[in-house]
């Protein structure tokens, strides 16, 4: 498993534009926000750029297609090669992977939730009850931390499965406890269903972020965590 950091920079749009397919280039011009299309051609710049590296070909080549759900593959794949990609502020997330679905999330700590009555609603929805538990544990700023890392677990999950939220994240066990560096969690067949399985691990962010990346199967690492800045 290779991961790949990204801070969005204006240069990054420009740079891109010119790979966009056309239906790209539609959704920008639909963008209400200037910020938002040099936003998207970034992170497609990057990730084109990326997986071309990997597949010895041109950025302009690639072209991207998604399931009913909205995750991204490669038209086009080639060598069994996978990934999925996560932006929360100025920062992407890439993870580039072989032969096995895979599902990444960034999260800024303290943006996603402003307050605790807001905090207690979002828990009602999408901790299990177990979770909610856990949660009620805790105090101030650490709540805060706990649940964006529960919900960048989940979401990391639900990207690998390839549903969104179309799978109700209420139904996903991925825990508040931090896991340390590089120690997995183990999904279950009721969290992660098939006779692979698969395997969580937190990853560390720039400060003030939360990541997770979730793969299929046990018999993969953590490889390599490249941060282009």
């Amino acid at each position: 498993m290779h991961l790949w950091w990204r801070r969005v920079e204006e240069g990054d749009a420009a740079a891109g534009r010119g790979w966009l397919s056309d239906e790209e280039r539609r959704r920008c011009e639909r963008f209400r926000r200037e910020q938002d299309a040099r936003a998207f051609t970034a992170r497609r710049a990057f990730a084109r750029s990326v997986l071309a590296s990997y597949l010895g070909r041109q950025p302009g080549e690639l072209e991207f297609v998604t399931n009913a759900h909205g995750k991204p593959a490669l038209a086009r794949p080639e060598g069994g090669l996978t990934f999925n990609w996560s932006r929360s502020g100025d920062w992407m997330l890439l993870g580039v992977t072989w032969g096995r679905e895979v599902g990444v999330d960034v999260e800024r700590l303290h943006a996603r939730v402003r307050d605790e009555e807001e905090l207690s609603s979002l828990a009602a929805r999408v901790l299990t009850p177990l979770e909610r538990d856990s949660l009620a544990a805790l105090a101030g700023r650490e709540r805060m931390t706990a649940f964006v890392r529960a919900w960048a677990r989940k979401e990391a999950v639900l990207k690998a499965l390839g549903t969104g939220l179309a799978r109700d994240p209420a139904t996903v066990e991925v825990g508040l406890e931090s896991l340390g560096p590089l120690t997995a969690l183990e999904l279950d067949a009721a969290v992660y269903p098939g006779e692979r399985g698969a395997r969580l691990l937190d990853i560390v962010a720039p400060e003030g972020f939360a990541a997770c990346v979730v793969a299929e199967g046990r018999d993969w690492d953590l490889l390599t965590c490249s941060r282009a800045a």
